[in-house]
C-alpha cells in the first residue's frame, strides 16, 4: 500500500506510512458523507465544550469578581475550540 501524500511503498500489514506517518487504514475504506458530517458535529461540540470550560476556569482564576469578563473568556475559549475542530476536520 502506498502512502497517500508521499507515495512511499509500505508493507501490506502496515497501519501507518513509514515516511509520512499517515494512517493507511483510513485510506482503504472511504468515509460516507453522513459519517463525515456526524464526525464534524461531534468534534465541534466536544472541542467547544472542553475549551469553553477551560476558558471558564481561566476566567474565574483571572477575574474572580467580574462575571462579564468570566463569560467573555469562556466564550473565547469555546470559539477557539470550534476553530480547533474546524482545522482538525478540514481534510475529513
Amino acid at each position: 500500500m502506498q502512502g497517500p501524500s508521499c507515495h512511499q511503498q509500505n508493507s501490506p500489514m502496515s497501519a501507518r506510512c513509514i515516511n509520512c506517518n499517515t494512517l493507511l487504514i483510513e485510506q482503504s475504506q472511504p468515509r460516507t458523507e453522513q459519517y463525515k458530517k456526524g464526525a464534524r458535529w461531534v468534534d465541534a461540540r466536544i472541542y467547544s465544550g472542553v475549551c469553553g470550560f477551560a476558558g471558564l476556569l481561566l476566567g474565574m482564576f483571572l477575574f474572580s469578581r467580574e462575571p462579564i469578563a468570566i463569560a467573555i473568556v469562556a466564550f473565547i475559549g469555546s470559539a477557539i475550540g470550534r476553530f480547533i475542530a474546524y482545522r482538525k476536520n478540514k481534510d475529513l
